[in-house]
């Protein structure tokens, strides 16, 4: 009994040091194993005034904008809004936005690609704290018809809804080729952290 125990916490070590780690360093949480960026930050002011700078980052971010992308079809592009509802969940009392976002993605020099995520943003005086998660990977393919040079609208063209594919980070990552795109994901997350930091510090 004593040996089959000893194997059974062998093998759940193993496990978590696998979510832990994997080949491009990214951080992953032991409990839900995504890939997870969140740090606790020390910065002056009040937490009403680090809501308010939480709230300006979220704006800044622009994250319900309309983008016209790409598909993999030939010469047809697709018009859509990523993200409808950034804010998801505000309360100043409890210092808390929680939400959704996106940014533009390359891989294999393709540029028909975004990557979605969730954010939380937690806040009290002299500190601050975020959490980015959830990231997946979506590829427009096509944009519903083949019609070629011509934009199609998501909004004003409902019976050309685009094929939209989507893959969680944490599969995507296996892809022979990802490797090429590693740094570009890596500097989009800069960018955000980068940009919190500034907001955090009245700086937008």
């Amino acid at each position: 009994m004593k040996t089959l125990k000893l194997l059974i916490a062998l093998l759940c070590g193993a496990v978590i040091a696998s979510a832990q780690d994997n080949e491009y360093n990214y951080p992953v949480d032991k409990e839900t194993g995504k890939i997870t960026y969140e740090k606790t930050k020390t910065v002056a002011g009040t937490q009403h005034n680090l809501f308010k700078y939480g709230l300006q980052f979220v704006a800044s971010q622009n994250f319900n904008r309309e983008v016209a992308t790409k598909t993999k079809m030939r010469k047809v592009f697709y018009t859509t809004i990523v993200i409808t509802t950034p804010i998801t969940y505000q309360d100043e009392e409890q210092g808390k936005i929680f939400g959704n976002g996106f940014f533009d993605f390359e891989y294999r020099g393709k540029q028909r690609f975004v990557v979605t995520f969730s954010y939380k943003i937690y806040v009290k005086d002299q500190e601050y704290r975020y959490v980015f998660t959830d990231f997946v990977v979506k590829e427009f393919v096509g944009a519903g018809e083949p019609i070629a040079k011509r934009h199609i609208n998501s909004a004003t063209a409902p019976n050309s809804s685009a094929r939209i594919l989507s893959f969680p980070l944490e599969e995507f990552i296996e892809r022979s080729k990802y490797a090429d795109s590693d740094q570009i994901f890596k500097d989009n997350i800069k960018q955000l952290k980068t940009q919190l930091a500034k907001a955090m510090a009245g700086d937008l």
